[in-house]
């Protein structure tokens, strides 16, 4: 198993693409992360998430068992069972792919633009 493990240097965009396509699923155990915004790119290449309660991109996008798993900070254990459980259940995996592929084209840099021109108009109302 330890032979499928790869811990790589800083990719480019482009670079990191063919990173996307060659996986089976995206995990990051980060101890502490503002957004995280490889999530969003995770998800948008279909790839199942798990994270830790301590990733706010997490906490926002990803729901335990419909497009992947919270796990809590610094518990390996329950991370390792969580990528066994998508490995093992071709189901649970393709259902996944497909709702990440769905939840993430509500996160485009329009709405996002939208967003901000929204909260600057209620301040400006203010």
């Amino acid at each position: 198993m330890k032979d499928h493990i790869h811990f790589i240097e800083f990719k480019t965009k482009e670079e990191l693409k063919k990173y996307y396509i060659a996986s089976d699923i995206f995990v990051l155990p980060t101890r502490e992360d503002i957004w995280g915004l490889v999530i969003n790119e995770a998800m948008a290449n279909a790839l199942p998430i798990i994270t830790t309660n301590k990733c706010i991109a997490g906490l926002e996008l990803v729901k335990n068992g419909e497009n992947g798993f919270i796990c809590h900070v610094d518990n390996a254990e329950e991370i390792a069972e969580k990528i066994s459980l998508i490995l093992n259940n071709q189901e649970l995996f393709n259902n996944m792919s497909k709702n990440n592929i769905l939840k993430i084209k509500e996160y485009t840099i329009e709405k996002m633009a939208q967003e901000h021109v929204n909260i600057f108009n209620k301040i400006i109302q203010k």
